[in-house]
């Protein structure tokens, strides 16, 4: 789960670790919005990158659920190019 957040603030553990208890996740991530720009996806789309970069190159098998829209499109694209090698 990303989440964008419109005040700025530099630390974001505390509303990652509140937001993981009250919902149950096993991973949450909150971005700042662009204060310039609210509709951006820049920052939810490059911490999820990261973490389904992370998820896509783990050597445990797993299943992962996506959406769709523009912030997943934008996520996608950041992911670097994965080559795919026989276990």
């Amino acid at each position: 789960m990303c989440v964008r957040r419109r005040e700025r603030h530099d630390d974001h553990g505390d509303d990652n670790a509140r937001l993981t208890e009250r919902y149950r996740l096993k991973h949450c991530d909150v971005t700042p919005t662009d204060a310039q720009n609210p509709a951006s996806v820049a920052g939810v789309a490059a911490s999820a990158a990261a973490y389904l970069e992370q998820m896509l190159t783990a050597t445990r098998p797993i299943i992962i659920a996506l959406g769709t829209g523009r912030t997943l499109r934008a996520a996608v694209d950041q992911i670097q190019s994965l080559t795919n090698t026989p276990a």
